[in-house]
């Protein structure tokens, strides 16, 4: 087996040593080469290696478009990273995209989803662009005609609805087909919907407000099942996500959960609290791939969202609204607390005196470990900065004070070693104490660790004078 897998490392490796611009050229004459309909030997795993790096560089070309990408265009806003069974109505994950062009190919048109691919491929070479366009609009209508049929033939037929989802091969199964369907069916009333939408909405209020409501009420009347996708759409153009809520609550009279889950408006705060659980999701995976930075900014964006909705909506648990949405505030707290409780321990770990001939035989704390623990005291004061609205009051404030009082009386001692410590092991001495100021820099600021650093530097200079 590693044997095997050695042709495609070194493929991988000799690919990412190319040029930033040889490597958009290769993209761009491959996939140009796949509309041709060229047997390509090992494309896919060339085209998966380079495709991820190309949005970083600057020299990027605009993606080349091929038949599934215009037949998936109109989905473009609804699309979401996340690939869960229970999204938020009206998002699609990026990741059922390909099993479901799979599906109508194999499935549910095949033959003309192939006239379909030649057509566009033949349309993309002239270039004429405006063309492929419009055949990927017919194919689209023709199969949202071939989904409609189908679902109307499955609707008393259970397995056949199983089989269906099989084939269809996506986590939500006939779910995503529906999606895509009324996706398909609605496609100019989002486009104008979304066209008629401010590019940035930094405060939902008044008259605009009221607009947009009348709007989304006029729109859905007729075509209830097109409310989810718009509301996405106009979340997308919101400052502040959350303020979607004040068309559920504007629609309802009332900011009462129980009256405004029986308002027409009620799927903005399914929205919402859809939302709240995707970032939940994406919080622990950050944490769990020690992506620390990435996992403070989740929790920043999981506080603003947990902060609107209690602004927006009484959110007492006498609803069930109310009690997801604790529940939800809970299950932060939990794995907040999971992640902070231990870190007084792992510093102690690291500035603690060292056993035996350690300070001689080791330069001190690696700077793997210290790094680490430097990023994670950075969630610390972050989840103590969002304490209240994450429910992690208690907790929180004991673990910071545990660490400053640990850093406060360490300090001196780390200094005072510093300054007795013999030549072999100044150096383990000086890691750590270098150590004990970024770590202050991260619990105090700035400021106690310049005044803890410059103290740190006499003693060292001291003893260097010593010596």
């Amino acid at each position: 087996m590693a044997n095997e897998a050695l042709p495609v490392e070194r493929l991988h490796a000799y690919l990412g040593e190319l040029p930033p611009e040889t490597q958009v050229s290769l993209v761009a004459t491959l996939e140009r080469a796949l509309l041709r309909g060229e047997h390509i030997p090992a494309v896919n795993l060339i085209l998966e290696r380079l495709r991820p790096a190309i949005p970083t560089m600057a020299c990027k070309p605009p993606r080349t478009a091929n038949p599934a990408r215009l037949f998936f265009e109109a989905l473009t806003p609804f699309l979401t990273s996340h690939n869960a069974p229970a999204l938020p109505s009206g998002l699609i994950a990026r990741a059922s995209l390909a099993p479901l062009w799979n599906w109508i190919g194999r499935d549910l048109v095949p033959e003309p989803a192939r006239i379909y691919r030649e057509q566009v491929s033949t349309a993309l070479l002239a270039p004429d662009l405006p063309h492929a366009a419009q055949l990927a609009r017919n194919f689209q209508d023709y199969v949202a005609q071939a989904i409609s049929n189908l679902l109307e033939r499955l609707d008393t037929d259970e397995k056949g609805r199983r089989r269906a989802a099989a084939q269809v091969g996506t986590l939500r199964g006939l779910l995503d087909v529906r999606e895509l369907l009324v996706i398909l069916r609605s496609r100019d009333r989002l486009t104008d919907f979304s066209r008629h939408l401010p590019e940035r909405i930094a405060n939902l209020t008044g008259a605009q407000a009221e607009q947009i409501l009348v709007r989304l009420m006029t729109t859905t009347h007729a075509n209830p099942e097109i409310l989810p996708f718009m509301l996405v759409l106009l979340k997308g153009r919101l400052q502040n996500e959350t303020q979607l809520i004040r068309l559920a609550v504007m629609s309802a009279a009332s900011d009462a959960a129980v009256r405004v889950a029986q308002a027409p408006l009620a799927p903005a705060v399914n929205l919402i609290l859809g939302e709240l659980h995707l970032l939940i999701a994406d919080l622990r995976g950050k944490l769990r791939e020690n992506r620390i930075s990435d996992a403070a900014q989740a929790l920043r964006q999981l506080r603003d969202g947990i902060r609107g909705m209690q602004t927006e909506l009484d959110m007492s648990r006498d609803s069930a609204w109310g009690r997801e949405f604790h529940a939800i505030r809970g299950e932060v707290a939990e794995l907040l607390q999971r992640e902070i409780q231990p870190m007084p321990a792992v510093v102690r770990r690291l500035l603690r005196a060292p056993q035996g001939n350690e300070a001689v035989s080791k330069a001190g704390p690696s700077e793997v470990d210290v790094a680490d623990t430097e990023a994670r005291l950075t969630f610390v004061v972050a989840s103590r900065s969002f304490a209240n609205e994450l429910a992690v009051n208690q907790i929180s404030r004991e673990v910071h004070v545990e660490l400053q009082r640990y850093i406060e009386r360490t300090a001196p001692a780390l200094i005072d070693a510093l300054r007795s410590a013999p030549p072999q092991e100044r150096r383990y001495r000086r890691a750590q104490a270098d150590a004990a100021v970024r770590f202050a820099a991260k619990v105090f600021g700035s400021e106690y660790a310049a005044q803890l650093a410059r103290a740190i530097t006499i003693a060292g200079e001291r003893r260097a004078a010593q010596a």
